[in-house]
């Protein structure tokens, strides 16, 4: 199994968990960076307090999803122990994506919160968030990408730079969102994000399990659902305009 450990190897052990830390630096600075793009909301301190603390408690969920629905496009796992089912299913970005949004959703409709305000500043914490956690893929050793030989180009490459590619694009948009982007940032992200990682998924090498179809991955499958959704809210947008 081709793997890539660019700095793990050479100067950690291999089972130092460089990943994990990563993901909970993620998680801290996704925190922080929600703290402060909430600081002029029209919401008094302690209600700014509590919707840290219902954000961090929906992205834990986040992990269950994550892990849990992994279970099922990698069914042999189903046969493990508990304990060893949830370390070798892995975590699927778009598994734990959808169990925050529903329980976030849930959580701060119910307590009396503008959810569609607080998405907006919620979207650059879960890009920082993902783009560390790549980081994380890069160093650890998982995620890696595919070899590469384009014999007609003269281009070949050891292992396809996929999660690489994608940790660049989720800080850029990060970025981008605390710059430039201030409104429709979901639709953004939802848009981009999911073009990106379809074609992204072409290179990866790592098993990916199987949803719909073998010859596209899980999180490619989702990719093309949401961008049509995206695509079709914007034409109906559109015909709505022009009556």
């Amino acid at each position: 199994m081709l793997e890539l450990y660019p700095i793990t190897r050479i100067f950690l052990d291999k089972s130092f968990p460089i990943y994990n830390l990563f993901v909970a630096f993620g998680f801290v600075c996704g925190i922080l960076l929600f703290e402060k793009n909430i600081r002029n909301f029209p919401e008094s301190k302690s209600r700014k307090q509590d919707a840290v603390v219902y954000f961090s408690f929906s992205v834990l969920f986040a992990f269950i999803t994550a892990n849990v629905l992994n279970w099922f496009i990698f069914p042999e796992v189903l046969q493990m122990p508990l304990m060893l089912r949830v370390a070798a299913a892995g975590y699927t970005w778009y598994f734990g994506f959808i169990g925050f949004i529903l329980v976030s959703f849930f959580i701060f409709s119910f307590q009396g919160y503008r959810y569609s305000e607080l998405l907006n500043a919620i979207v650059p914490s879960l890009t920082l968030f993902h783009g560390l956690g790549r980081i994380g893929c890069s160093l650890g050793g998982c995620c890696y990408g595919k070899p590469i030989n384009l014999e007609l180009l003269g281009v070949s490459v050891p292992l396809f730079p996929a999660r690489e590619i994608e940790a660049g694009l989720l800080l850029l948009l990060t970025i981008l969102f605390q710059t430039k982007i201030r409104k429709n940032r979901f639709v953004v992200y939802l848009l981009v994000y999911s073009i990106a990682r379809f074609v992204l998924e072409f290179g990866r090498g790592d098993d990916r399990g199987q949803l719909f179809t073998d010859f596209l991955s899980p999180s490619q499958e989702i990719s093309l659902f949401i961008a049509a959704l995206v695509v079709l809210g914007f034409v109906y947008r559109l015909s709505q305009k022009v009556r």
